[in-house]
């Protein structure tokens, strides 16, 4: 199965909960499962699959144009908190993708 059918796939397997962005369909080293909350058009967070892993994982997309600069940094400090704490009941930072 190629990216183009795979991201159909994802598509269609997800449009029973939520529609999935194209920003987060593109993202082929993940199998979006559902969405689990956030505020769109701002914020999505989803639950996927890492495919070469197979660890389930939570994808999350901010929308940064149109924000602050304040809120900029402020999710450039909850990204530097992420990658640096390791306790159980926080999740674990996994990967950061940056898409202008």
């Amino acid at each position: 199965m190629d990216s183009v059918e795979r991201r159909r796939r994802m598509k269609a397997d997800a449009a029973d909960s939520d529609e999935i962005s194209a920003s987060i369909a593109d993202l082929d080293e993940y199998e979006v499962k559902e969405r689990l909350g956030g505020e769109a058009p701002f914020t999505e967070v989803w639950r996927a699959v890492h495919r070469s892993s197979g660890q389930d994982v939570a994808v999350k997309r901010v929308q940064l144009s149109g924000i602050t600069r304040n809120l900029r940094e402020c999710l450039e400090c909850e990204l530097s908190f992420l990658a640096s704490v390791r306790h159980p009941n926080i999740i674990k930072l996994f990967d950061v993708i940056r898409d202008n």
